[in-house]
């Protein structure tokens, strides 16, 4: 699992349009078995979702594209694209998960700057990168960084036993 975060955490967005993680189906959130068991987050894109959609959405994912993406491909990218400065959080899936396709879930600092971004990415896959021409990018089910970290101290079990962040 891959995590950048390039601006201080006083500077990241709060969640936003009142969405909160708890509301997010089980189905989405897998709960690990043990602390040792294989960690996966899944972000499930909404259903009829696309970057035209009205309100503050700043939280995009970028998926099925090949799982030997490395996490510092997708972050060249946002930096080449111009993006570098406006983003508060990208994860990127383990491909060593076991699926055939990786995700990047990238948080931006407005909704401005997750639209502008997507339109960026379909025009950089289009004529710039053949690694990346299979990436399709939807906003996220998940909205907000506060919302990614609490989904994903649910799936790993954390959220129940915080306790474990300390041991």
């Amino acid at each position: 699992e891959t995590y950048s975060m390039p601006r201080e955490a006083n500077s990241m967005p709060q969640a936003h349009n009142g969405q909160r993680a708890a509301s997010t189906s089980q189905a989405a959130i897998p709960q690990a078995a043990s602390a040792s068991a294989s960690r996966e987050i899944v972000v499930v894109p909404r259903t009829g979702s696309s970057l035209e959609t009205q309100g503050e959405y700043t939280t995009i994912v970028i998926y099925d594209f090949p799982p030997e993406v490395a996490s510092r491909e997708v972050e060249a990218m946002i930096h080449l694209l111009g993006f570098g400065d406006r983003y508060s959080l990208l994860y990127m899936e383990d491909a060593k998960s076991g699926g055939r396709r990786s995700f990047a879930l990238i948080n931006f600092l407005t909704g401005h700057d997750a639209k502008a971004f997507g339109e960026a990415f379909c025009q950089y896959r289009r004529y710039g990168s053949s690694r990346m021409a299979s990436g399709e990018v939807q906003f996220s089910h998940v909205q907000g960084i506060g919302n990614i970290v609490e989904c994903w101290l649910r799936s790993t079990g954390i959220y129940n036993n915080p306790l474990q962040l300390f041991l």
